[in-house]
């Protein structure tokens, strides 16, 4: 039974690997085109506010600018991607492509008036997807793979400041509307993959909560009948007083 089990989770975290793995294979494809061909594919990346390059949303992520660039992302892409799989097996493909569409077209509206490549923008949505759906969720699987991210890639977030990048001309745009792409993306699909088990005492909890407010409830109600009682002899003792007072009348 435990080896059966091991088997079927073994086969979860291969089928896992593998969209994350064809999006690498097209990575390094279209650079092998372009070293093989001595052409650059640059031109078709995403140029800001430029309706005639639109079409840059979706093809910036698949082009680098050398073998350092690419091979940055490669790892990444792999070991995010493919947790992103794992923990959301039916609804990975919508919140790549909700990653992908969303850091895009705010890059194509934020950004320098240049041509921005690379899947930069796609590592960062990824990794704070991650990172705000483990804050989101507190499920502990979720909580240490987001732990091994920010282990592994935490020093990403020197990635917004390109003043730390002066030879370097880093899309920080692309990296800052990734992360936002992510967020959002943890955000809309909170209530899909892991959820937090509820224990014992949580209900407990919730049984407690609900007495108090059942003895809130009947201390309130006693109170009112004690009021209405007290109300009632007043009224009573009023009668009396009047009969009292009319009863010496006549004697008189």
């Amino acid at each position: 039974m435990k080896k059966k089990t091991r088997n079927i989770e073994l086969l979860r975290v291969i089928k896992s690997i593998i969209p994350s793995l064809v999006f690498v294979i097209i990575f390094w494809c279209v650079k092998l085109y372009e070293v093989y061909s001595s052409t650059s594919l640059s031109e078709f990346g995403l140029l800001p506010m430029n309706i005639k390059k639109i079409y840059g949303v979706f093809t910036m992520p698949f082009l680098h600018k050398n073998w350092g660039h690419l091979w940055s992302n490669t790892f990444p892409i792999l070991l995010m991607g493919s947790g992103i799989t794992y923990y959301y097996r039916d609804k990975w493909h919508w919140i790549y492509l909700w990653i992908f569409l969303i850091s895009g077209s705010l890059t194509w509206l934020i950004g320098r008036e240049s041509f921005h490549i690379g899947a930069s923008g796609i590592v960062y949505g990824f990794a704070f997807f991650i990172l705000a759906s483990a804050v989101i969720k507190k499920v502990p699987s979720l909580m240490a793979f987001s732990l091994l991210i920010i282990f592994l890639y935490g020093s990403i977030i020197w990635g917004f400041f390109p003043q730390f990048y002066p030879h370097e001309n880093i899309s920080w745009e692309g990296h800052l509307m990734g992360a936002v792409a992510g967020v959002i993306t943890a955000y809309r699909y909170s209530y899909y993959g892991p959820q937090r088990k509820k224990y014992s005492w949580d209900y407990e909890d919730e049984d407690d909560d609900g007495d108090c407010e059942e003895t809130d409830d009947k201390n309130e109600e006693s109170l009112d009948q004690e009021m209405t009682a007290e109300n009632s002899k007043t009224e009573n003792t009023n009668k009396i007083q009047i009969n009292y007072e009319i009863i010496s009348k006549e004697k008189k």
